[in-house]
């Protein structure tokens, strides 16, 4: 009897254990919100806003926006092409502007790394 209270106590502690983590686990890692088409007018927002920093005669405009910031960049802008489309050439200009951001920073990566003429080099061998 001593040794069946023994085992259901262990595994009382086992299964607080596991609800502990789990519920540890729910709090650390929240869900994923659900994502929803923006609207025309927060796409006629952000293409005025962004293209404002795209657009500085310096061409610092975009120094302080992260690569991956960037890239959600292009991707509101295509989904904002269906929610608006008698602007979708507007949102096209700025998702095309921050692809050559980004293309820009990734040639000065592998230049900055001497990188550049290797990948040149591969890119002749035809290896894509």
């Amino acid at each position: 009897m001593t040794h069946m209270k023994t085992k259901l106590a262990g595994l009382g502690c086992l299964m607080f254990a596991c609800g502990a983590t789990m519920a540890s686990l729910a709090f650390a890692h929240p869900p994923q919100a659900v994502e929803h088409a923006p609207t025309a007018e927060q796409c006629r927002a952000d293409r005025a806003y962004w293209m404002s920093k795209i657009e500085q005669p310096d061409v610092k405009g975009t120094d302080d926006v992260p690569f991956v910031t960037l890239l959600g960049w292009d991707a509101e802008m295509e989904k904002c092409r269906a929610v608006d489309p008698p602007n979708r050439w507007l949102y096209f200009n700025v998702g095309e502007e921050a692809l050559a951001e980004m293309a820009m920073r990734e040639r000065a990566f592998l230049v900055r790394h001497d990188m550049w003429q290797q990948f040149l080099d591969e890119d002749a061998a035809g290896k894509r």
